[in-house]
Protein backbone atom coordinates (compact mmCIF):
# COMPACT_ATOMS: atom_id res chain seq x y z
CA UNK A 1 0.00 0.00 0.00
CA UNK A 2 1.16 3.51 -0.65
CA UNK A 3 0.00 6.98 0.09
CA UNK A 4 -0.45 8.95 -3.13
CA UNK A 5 -0.68 12.45 -1.70
CA UNK A 6 2.75 13.83 -0.91
CA UNK A 7 3.77 17.00 0.87
CA UNK A 8 3.69 19.84 -1.62
CA UNK A 9 3.83 23.59 -1.52
CA UNK A 10 0.21 23.88 -2.68
CA UNK A 11 -3.16 22.36 -1.88
CA UNK A 12 -3.97 19.06 -3.56
CA UNK A 13 -6.94 16.72 -3.63
CA UNK A 14 -7.56 13.26 -5.01
CA UNK A 15 -10.74 11.24 -5.00
CA UNK A 16 -12.90 8.67 -6.73
CA UNK A 17 -16.57 9.18 -7.55
CA UNK A 18 -19.10 6.38 -7.15
CA UNK A 19 -22.65 6.99 -8.33
CA UNK A 20 -25.23 4.69 -6.74
CA UNK A 21 -28.72 5.09 -8.18
CA UNK A 22 -32.14 3.51 -8.42
CA UNK A 23 -35.47 4.89 -9.62
CA UNK A 24 -36.16 6.35 -6.16
CA UNK A 25 -32.71 7.21 -4.86
CA UNK A 26 -29.36 8.68 -5.98
CA UNK A 27 -26.20 9.19 -3.99
CA UNK A 28 -22.59 10.00 -4.81
CA UNK A 29 -19.95 8.45 -2.59
CA UNK A 30 -16.51 10.02 -2.87
CA UNK A 31 -13.51 8.55 -1.03
CA UNK A 32 -10.40 10.71 -1.16
CA UNK A 33 -7.79 12.84 0.58
CA UNK A 34 -6.98 16.51 0.91
CA UNK A 35 -3.55 18.03 1.46
CA UNK A 36 -3.48 21.62 2.63
CA UNK A 37 -0.43 23.86 2.81
CA UNK A 38 -0.70 23.47 6.59
CA UNK A 39 0.35 19.99 7.76
CA UNK A 40 -2.40 19.97 10.40
CA UNK A 41 -5.04 20.52 7.69
CA UNK A 42 -4.38 17.23 5.87
CA UNK A 43 -7.09 14.57 6.08
CA UNK A 44 -8.73 11.66 4.29
CA UNK A 45 -12.49 11.65 3.77
CA UNK A 46 -15.54 9.79 2.58
CA UNK A 47 -18.15 12.21 1.25
CA UNK A 48 -21.83 11.53 0.59
CA UNK A 49 -23.77 13.82 -1.73
CA UNK A 50 -27.52 13.63 -2.32
CA UNK A 51 -30.03 16.16 -3.66
CA UNK A 52 -30.79 17.21 -0.08
CA UNK A 53 -27.43 17.25 1.70
CA UNK A 54 -23.70 16.67 1.73
CA UNK A 55 -21.87 14.91 4.55
CA UNK A 56 -18.23 14.07 5.03
CA UNK A 57 -16.58 11.54 7.31
CA UNK A 58 -13.01 12.57 8.16
CA UNK A 59 -9.97 10.43 8.91
CA UNK A 60 -6.28 11.05 9.48
CA UNK A 61 -3.98 10.52 6.49
CA UNK A 62 -2.32 7.55 8.18
CA UNK A 63 -5.69 5.77 7.79
CA UNK A 64 -5.61 6.39 4.01
CA UNK A 65 -3.93 3.78 1.80
CA UNK A 66 -3.99 3.10 -1.92
CA UNK A 67 -3.08 -0.06 -3.80
CA UNK A 68 -3.20 1.03 -7.40
CA UNK A 69 -2.44 -0.79 -10.63
CA UNK A 70 -2.80 0.82 -14.00
CA UNK A 71 -6.38 2.00 -13.58
CA UNK A 72 -6.45 3.31 -17.13
CA UNK A 73 -5.23 -0.07 -18.34
CA UNK A 74 -8.22 -1.79 -16.77
CA UNK A 75 -6.36 -3.22 -13.79
CA UNK A 76 -7.76 -3.21 -10.29
CA UNK A 77 -7.28 -0.49 -7.71
CA UNK A 78 -8.09 -0.37 -4.00
CA UNK A 79 -8.61 2.57 -1.66
CA UNK A 80 -8.69 1.95 2.10
CA UNK A 81 -9.83 4.64 4.53
CA UNK A 82 -10.07 3.38 8.08
CA UNK A 83 -12.26 0.25 8.01
CA UNK A 84 -13.79 1.28 4.65
CA UNK A 85 -12.71 -0.28 1.36
CA UNK A 86 -13.27 0.81 -2.22
CA UNK A 87 -12.41 -0.92 -5.48
CA UNK A 88 -13.54 -0.90 -9.04
CA UNK A 89 -15.99 -3.74 -8.41
CA UNK A 90 -17.14 -3.16 -4.81
CA UNK A 91 -17.29 -0.91 -1.80
CA UNK A 92 -17.57 -1.69 1.89
CA UNK A 93 -18.53 1.03 4.39
CA UNK A 94 -18.15 0.93 8.17
CA UNK A 95 -18.97 4.47 9.34
CA UNK A 96 -19.85 5.98 12.71
CA UNK A 97 -21.31 9.40 13.39
CA UNK A 98 -18.38 10.50 15.60
CA UNK A 99 -16.43 11.24 12.38
CA UNK A 100 -19.30 13.07 10.62
CA UNK A 101 -19.13 16.63 9.28
CA UNK A 102 -21.98 18.50 7.62
CA UNK A 103 -21.01 20.38 4.46
CA UNK A 104 -23.27 23.28 3.53
CA UNK A 105 -22.67 26.06 0.96
CA UNK A 106 -22.15 28.71 3.63
CA UNK A 107 -20.64 26.68 6.49
CA UNK A 108 -18.88 23.48 7.46
CA UNK A 109 -19.16 21.94 10.91
CA UNK A 110 -18.73 18.77 12.92
CA UNK A 111 -22.16 17.28 13.41
CA UNK A 112 -22.15 16.50 17.15
CA UNK A 113 -25.86 15.66 17.27
CA UNK A 114 -25.77 12.94 14.60
CA UNK A 115 -26.31 9.39 15.74
CA UNK A 116 -25.78 6.94 12.93
CA UNK A 117 -23.85 3.81 12.12
CA UNK A 118 -23.57 2.87 8.45
CA UNK A 119 -22.74 -0.67 7.34
CA UNK A 120 -22.91 -1.21 3.57
CA UNK A 121 -21.42 -3.80 1.22
CA UNK A 122 -22.04 -3.21 -2.50
CA UNK A 123 -20.80 -5.25 -5.42
CA UNK A 124 -20.86 -3.83 -8.94
CA UNK A 125 -21.40 -6.54 -11.55
CA UNK A 126 -20.99 -6.35 -15.30
CA UNK A 127 -18.11 -3.88 -15.16
CA UNK A 128 -16.38 -3.25 -18.46
CA UNK A 129 -12.61 -3.31 -18.87
CA UNK A 130 -12.28 0.41 -18.35
CA UNK A 131 -10.86 2.87 -20.80
CA UNK A 132 -7.15 2.32 -21.43
CA UNK A 133 -5.08 5.41 -22.10
CA UNK A 134 -2.55 5.06 -24.91
CA UNK A 135 -1.30 7.32 -27.67
CA UNK A 136 -4.14 6.08 -29.88
CA UNK A 137 -6.80 5.84 -27.13
CA UNK A 138 -6.42 9.16 -25.37
CA UNK A 139 -8.95 8.72 -22.55
CA UNK A 140 -11.33 11.17 -20.86
CA UNK A 141 -8.76 14.01 -20.82
CA UNK A 142 -7.86 13.78 -24.49
CA UNK A 143 -4.34 14.92 -25.32
CA UNK A 144 -4.39 17.23 -22.30
CA UNK A 145 -3.87 14.11 -20.16
CA UNK A 146 -0.26 14.01 -21.34
CA UNK A 147 0.55 17.50 -19.98
CA UNK A 148 2.40 16.92 -16.66
CA UNK A 149 1.67 20.28 -14.97
CA UNK A 150 -2.15 20.29 -14.97
CA UNK A 151 -3.91 20.68 -11.64
CA UNK A 152 -6.52 18.03 -12.36
CA UNK A 153 -6.59 14.69 -14.20
CA UNK A 154 -9.62 12.50 -14.96
CA UNK A 155 -10.03 8.89 -15.91
CA UNK A 156 -13.05 6.62 -16.35
CA UNK A 157 -13.18 3.23 -14.66
CA UNK A 158 -16.60 2.17 -15.90
CA UNK A 159 -19.61 3.59 -17.68
CA UNK A 160 -21.85 0.74 -16.46
CA UNK A 161 -24.10 1.81 -13.62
Amino acid sequence: AKQLIASTSHRTFEGWYYKVASNEFQIAIIPGAYHSMNENGDYAFIMFVTKECCYEYRYTLDQYKIDKGSVAGGQQFYVHIGANNFSRNALSLRLESKDLYSVQPDHYYKNESASAVIRVDLTFSGQDAGFPVTLLQIGAMGYFGWIPVLECYHGILSMNY
